[in-house]
């Protein structure tokens, strides 16, 4: 719900659209569905804490991973595995 950026601080957008918007979270719409489904709110806390972790975990690891060879940045760019840049 933020600017493009932390350096944005979205003054452009119109006064309450971001509320307006707030409305279709969809982390609160599928909780409230999964809520009418009959899923209690301490289930989708324990998922909550579940997933946060593993997030947690996977950003450690990337962040403790070596750094990749700088050459390795054009591997894979283009379909036919070439490197030049291309118009």
């Amino acid at each position: 719900f933020g600017g493009h950026s932390v350096a944005d601080p979205a003054d452009y957008r119109p006064l309450g659209e971001l509320e307006r918007w707030r409305e279709h979270d969809p982390l609160l719409v599928h909780r409230e569905g999964a809520t009418a489904r009959g899923v209690t709110a301490d289930e989708l806390d324990a998922i909550l804490h579940e997933e946060r972790a593993r997030v947690d975990d996977l950003a450690r690891a990337a962040l403790q991973a070596p750094e990749p060879d700088v050459a390795s940045a054009w591997e894979d760019v283009w379909s036919d595995r070439g490197t030049t840049w291309r118009n």
